[in-house]
């Protein structure tokens, strides 16, 4: 008969939070369990034993997986209806109004003719708005239509250097002209004045005017006052004086925001 050698044997249960692990020798298995001998190999016999003196027991602690943490991340999609600035809209619309009337000779605003000049193109296109730029008492006796406008503008504290200026706003110029005639070109300030129509991210406004030849569209740019063009791209046009070229950076005075 083969001599048996002890063999410690498992049972292992799983309770709540933790693992219990139960180990007891062959020699001492409960009644209730038995063990195979093999016997010359022919035959199998079953053999009980006296239940344990002693158990000995092994608790493992299981912590329980901690709930998910809620998401810090608001939703991409705000509550609420979604608010348009008034504001804006009546900008765009007027920088809209200003674009529709290049090319064009004569500006009729309802029954109103225009002057074919830079100021009575700006009131043409605030007209279309229901704004008269012109309802001033800060004009005096003398000043021409441009400064008419200015005068306008500061009253409505809107006269502002910003590099980027609202769509829609006013934009002056200084000595485009000699308006008083004495033969100096520094000496004569708010003689134009334009419509800005678009604002580029790198300063480059482009504003809609009327000069000699019609209704035009051009740019200026504050941060390159003294470039006609920067990699290739115009950032000032050139505004032209008799007898002299300079760029609009150069002759720049103040934007003028009216819709405020």
């Amino acid at each position: 008969m083969i001599r048996s050698t002890p063999i410690l044997l498992c049972t292992a249960w799983i309770s709540t939070g933790c693992v219990s692990l139960h180990l007891q020798p062959q020699d001492r298995l409960a009644s209730s369990f038995s063990t195979l001998n093999l016997n010359n190999g022919s035959d199998l016999q079953s053999r009980r034993f006296p239940a344990p003196d002693h158990v000995s027991t092994q608790k493992i602690a299981v912590k329980p997986a901690a709930p998910p943490k809620k998401s810090a991340t608001r939703s991409a999609y705000p509550r609420g209806p979604i608010r348009v600035d008034s504001r804006q809209l009546e900008r765009r619309r007027i920088a809209d109004a200003a674009l529709s009337l290049v090319g064009l000779d004569q500006i009729r605003v309802g029954q109103q003719i225009f002057p074919s000049d830079c100021s009575g193109f700006a009131r043409a296109v605030y007209a279309s708005r229901g704004i008269d730029i012109y309802r001033t008492k800060s004009s005096h006796a003398g000043d021409n239509g441009v400064k008419v406008i200015h005068h306008f503008t500061r009253d409505r504290r809107g006269v502002h250097r910003r590099t980027y200026p609202f769509v829609g706003d006013l934009v002056f110029f200084h000595n485009t002209y000699d308006r008083n005639g004495n033969g100096r070109d520094k000496d004569d300030p708010y003689t134009h004045v334009g419509v800005v129509d678009r604002v580029e991210d790198d300063g480059t406004v482009h504003f809609v005017h009327r000069i000699s030849g019609g209704i035009v569209r051009q740019r200026v740019n504050l941060r390159y006052p003294d470039q006609h063009q920067r990699d290739g791209k115009i950032v000032n046009d050139f505004l032209k004086r008799r007898g002299s070229q300079r760029l609009a950076g150069q002759m720049f005075a103040q934007f003028g925001t009216v819709i405020r």
